[in-house]
């Protein structure tokens, strides 16, 4: 599957949908436990009711990961992040986004990661534009474009902040941009909720904190254990290179795993959702570092066998109990 995958010829991309699909989309003949519905000011009612119809909330969020699995992969290309293109990216956030049942259903943190990854491709193009400033006043609208699914997300604006410092020195402009940015699709859903007479803004929570993991849900999150695994190790090719790069992508890998600490810790603290939802935030540097781990053609035996045992991981979070039962 990985030499099927090392390349950017469009019959990998297909690959890439068609397992995702078979992956995915017989959970929905299965009952499998829908995720209980968020509150979020952007059409709450479309979420509620597609929690209500199992097979379009499955072939809906299978659609969605899709997307953005694919834009991730135009992504990596577009700004060089793996040192060779590759579907690989999309492969493995089509897998890690498939290791729990409640990843199978429509959510709103779906929609907001295809807006983040839309704000980090103008965020890692940065370095290569004069008069930024436009350019980071578009990642923070993609942000804030993001927030408007979930209000909680505008906690990172402080992310933003700390990007842009890394990759550029930051100015009172940038400042201002970025807050204009952020908050731009938010005033605009505001507007609307005050020009159709509605008060629904007031009943969104903005940030509750509180760690929420427990152990017994720590331990339905296995799958996720061995992605972090990975990614550790990853970060150790990543460091052993670092200076092997250009300046560009090493200020773009400093981001990708600003991103992850980040998110990581808005997991751990925020009360407002399932924890089974909101790992999807770490779905996109997950993806990037096990690709990074495991392209190329040196070792690629114990490569394969870690994929292998990715696929084994979801497979077996997602359909173990109902073969259990079976046999």
């Amino acid at each position: 599957m990985l030499r099927l995958l090392q390349n950017i010829k469009p019959g990998s991309a297909l690959w890439v949908l068609f397992f995702g699909l078979l992956l995915r989309t017989p959970l929905a003949y299965l009952h499998a436990p829908a995720t209980i519905p968020c509150d979020t000011p952007f059409f709450p009612d479309f979420f509620h009711w597609a929690a209500a119809n199992p097979l379009w909330n499955n072939l809906l969020a299978t659609a969605l990961v899709c997307t953005a699995a694919l834009l991730l992969n135009r992504v990596c290309i577009n700004q060089d992040i793996i040192y060779t293109h590759t579907y690989l990216p999309a492969w493995f956030y089509v897998l890690i986004s498939s290791m729990v049942p409640e990843q199978l259903s429509l959510h709103p943190l779906l929609f907001s990661n295809i807006f983040i990854l839309i704000g980090f491709n103008f965020l890692f193009s940065l370095f290569l534009y004069e008069g930024p400033s436009v350019l980071i006043y578009l990642t923070a609208m993609c942000f804030g474009a993001a927030a408007m699914f979930r209000l909680q997300l505008l906690v990172l604006l402080l992310f933003i902040l700390g990007a842009i410092i890394l990759m550029k020195r930051i100015t009172l402009k940038d400042l201002l941009a970025s807050l204009l940015g952020i908050l731009m699709p938010v005033y605009l859903l505001l507007s609307v909720w005050y020009l159709i007479n509605t008060t629904r803004a007031g009943s969104y929570a903005m940030f509750e904190v509180g760690a929420h993991v427990s152990t017994v849900k720590f331990l339905k999150l296995w799958p996720y254990a061995l992605c972090l695994l990975l990614v550790i190790l990853s970060f150790f090719k990543v460091f052993a290179n670092f200076f092997k790069n250009n300046i560009r992508t090493r200020r773009i890998n400093q981001v990708l795993i600003f991103y992850f600490a980040y998110s990581l810790v808005f997991l751990l603290f925020s009360r407002t959702c399932s924890l089974f939802t909101d790992v999807c935030l770490l779905f996109i540097p997950i993806a990037v570092y096990i690709a990074y781990l495991l392209v190329g053609s040196r070792h690629i035996r114990l490569k394969s066998l870690a994929n292998f045992l990715l696929v084994l991981a979801a497979a077996g979070s997602l359909y173990g109990g109902y073969l259990s039962k079976i046999f």
